[in-house]
């Protein structure tokens, strides 16, 4: 019978210490839902040894989602494992057209899937319309009308290729502030809201 400290955790999915051990240590004593993993969690490992490790955080926690951020461009998790392997922004990849938008994505979900990462908090489905704007580089840099197939099709992919996936953020966050920092206010009128 699970403690009540096991049944809480069992809704939290939580970051990476970036230490293995302690990691483990974690999972099989909380027993939470996820481990966010991080460019800490991949640096100066071989791919064999990540998946040796997300392996036994698997087996220590049955069920365990192992998510990522693996955006593309300024937020590229994967880079550290890969530094050979380029993985553009995905505005820069929907510039390019539908289908090498999806082809690039369907290599990094395979990629993670490989891994043994089941998660990817990506896309960006964030609309900003100011280019000074903290997370206009990450979204896709255009309006509702292109960005929401986009992100629909991405959805799909990666649903098909057994790889969970998670839009984010509110469309409007970026242009409001960036919450990293301090609270965030949004004071355009809902006239100016559905602009974007």
């Amino acid at each position: 019978m699970s403690s009540l400290s096991q049944k809480l955790a069992s809704l939290f999915l939580i970051d990476s210490t970036g230490d293995f051990t302690e990691n483990l240590r974690l999972l099989e004593q909380y027993q939470p839902a996820g481990l966010l993993l991080f460019a800490k969690d991949l640096a100066g490992l071989s791919e064999k040894a990540v998946k040796e490790r997300l392996a036994i955080y698997r087996q220590a926690r049955p069920g365990l989602l192992l998510a990522i951020d693996q955006e593309g461009g300024l937020v590229s998790r994967l880079s550290t494992l890969y530094p050979n392997r380029s993985y553009p922004s995905q505005a820069e990849l929907l510039k390019k057209g539908a289908d090498f938008f999806l082809a690039e994505n369907q290599k990094t979900a395979l990629e993670l899937k490989d891994l043994g990462i089941n998660l990817n908090f990506a896309p960006v489905a964030d609309l900003a319309l100011d280019p000074a704007s903290f997370i206009y580089s990450r979204t896709l840099q255009a309006g509702a009308e292109e960005t929401g197939p986009a992100i629909a099709a991405f959805i799909k992919l990666y649903r098909q290729l057994g790889v969970a996936s998670c839009a984010k953020h509110f469309p409007g966050y970026g242009d409001a502030g960036d919450t990293h920092q301090a609270p965030a206010k949004d004071l355009r009128s809902l006239k100016e809201a559905q602009l974007i």
